[in-house]
């Protein structure tokens, strides 16, 4: 055997072999039974956790003084009431939440419906979304 090949080999086997120990109930979210090998989508968020998502993204752009559309979030928009929360529009896989400001100015923020936040702005619209 060429140096080159057992190398290879010797690779192959270390890099395999602890999938050879893993046991029953050693499972990582994948299910290899009747229905063959599947991949688990993300959970789905519900209105209520989208909200959240939401505000924990605008508590975020504000500590990380990230900008939306152009200027550092005020950090006023941290403390929007819940009742100025509002789920804007809910479509095919996302979510856009409204946040009502103190000067008739809302804030809006698009996430997936995995509860991944995507982007932020004023207008509420978001290009390339297919509605």
């Amino acid at each position: 055997m060429k140096i080159t090949t057992f190398a290879l080999t010797a690779v192959l086997v270390l890099s395999t072999a602890p999938l050879a120990y893993a046991g029953p109930g050693h499972e990582h979210g994948h299910s290899h039974g009747a229905g063959g090998h599947s991949h688990d989508a993300p959970a789905k968020i519900d209105d209520k956790a989208a909200i959240a998502t939401a505000t924990k993204a605008v508590a975020s752009l504000i500590e990380q003084k990230q900008p939306v559309d152009g200027a550092a979030l005020d950090a006023e928009w941290a403390t929007t009431l819940e009742a100025d929360k509002k789920i804007s529009k809910k479509g095919n896989g996302y979510y856009i939440v409204a946040f009502s400001g103190k000067d008739a100015k809302t804030l809006y923020v698009l996430l997936s419906d995995a509860g991944e936040v995507y982007d932020a702005n004023y207008s509420g619209k978001f290009e390339g979304l297919k509605e």
